[in-house]
C-alpha cells in the first residue's frame, strides 16, 4: 500500500473540522490492484471523491479493469464534468445512463451505470 504523500502530484485529503483545515494521508491503491487482490470479478459500484483528482484517478484505471465496473458515482469540479462524461462514454457507459448534478458549491455528482 503507498501513501499519499509518496506519489508525485496526489493531494492530501483536507477535512473540515470546524473553520480549521486538517490535511490528512490516505493509503492509496489503483483500482486494478484492489481489484486483482481481492480476485473481483466485477465491481458494483466505484466511488471517488478525491479533491479534485477524479479525472486522473479514472485515467489510471486500466483498460482491461474497466468492463468489471458496473456503476461509478463522483465529485467533479465543475472543470472535470465534461471530460470525466467523455472518458465514460469511450470506456462502455450508455449516454443514457450518465446523469450529472450540480450542488450549491458548483461541484458536479456524475452517476454512471452500464445498464
Amino acid at each position: 500500500m503507498r501513501c499519499a504523500e509518496e506519489e508525485p502530484g496526489v493531494k492530501d485529503a483536507a477535512l473540515s473540522e470546524g473553520s480549521n483545515i486538517v490535511g490528512r494521508k490516505r493509503p492509496m491503491e489503483a483500482v486494478q490492484d484492489v481489484s486483482t487482490q481481492v480476485a473481483a470479478q466485477r465491481v458494483a459500484l466505484l466511488k471517488i471523491d478525491v479533491e479534485g483528482d477524479e479525472l486522473e484517478v479514472l485515467r489510471s484505471i486500466e483498460k482491461s479493469h474497466w468492463k468489471l465496473i458496473d456503476r461509478i458515482i463522483a465529485e467533479s469540479h465543475p472543470n472535470n464534468t465534461e471530460k470525466i462524461c467523455t472518458l465514460l462514454l469511450q470506456e462502455g457507459f450508455c449516454e443514457s445512463n450518465i446523469s450529472v448534478e450540480i450542488d450549491g458549491t458548483g461541484n458536479s455528482f456524475i452517476y454512471a451505470s452500464r445498464f
